[in-house]
């Protein structure tokens, strides 16, 4: 099993900016379950806009809670969503939806996909 250290500090490093932003309102900051990277109660806490974080994430304000999802520019679009849920996971689920993501870029000849997810196993990103 890999321990991917670079997913782990790119977590790190959008959480610590979520957390830099929103922290100084009273506002948690915590992992989403759903579609998101991140949820807080920031509009509960008056905020309404939070522009030191629109360059690294999409904002989605629902109710009382913000949703951030990173932007991921150097993410091929395909998968987007995949390296979402490994930036949530944990290593060993990491392990494995990598290496099964992987495999189906292979057998779909998407070679452009499988570089960059060969590239994260080699401990890129």
């Amino acid at each position: 099993m890999n321990a991917y250290p670079l997913i782990d500090a790119e977590y790190a490093r959008l959480k610590d900016a979520a957390l830099a932003a929103l922290r100084p309102c009273g506002a948690f900051v915590r992992a989403d379950r759903g579609g998101a990277l991140f949820v807080s109660d920031a509009p509960r806490h008056g905020v309404a806009a939070v522009p030191s974080l629109e360059a690294l994430f999409t904002l989605r304000w629902d109710g009382n809670l913000l949703f951030l999802s990173p932007r991921l520019p150097d993410v091929p679009e395909a998968l987007r969503g995949l390296y979402l849920q490994l930036l949530k996971a944990a290593p060993a689920v990491r392990d494995r939806a990598l290496r099964e993501a992987l495999a189906e870029c292979l057998r779909l000849h998407r070679a452009e996909d499988a570089r960059f997810l060969e590239h994260i196993f080699e401990g890129g990103i």
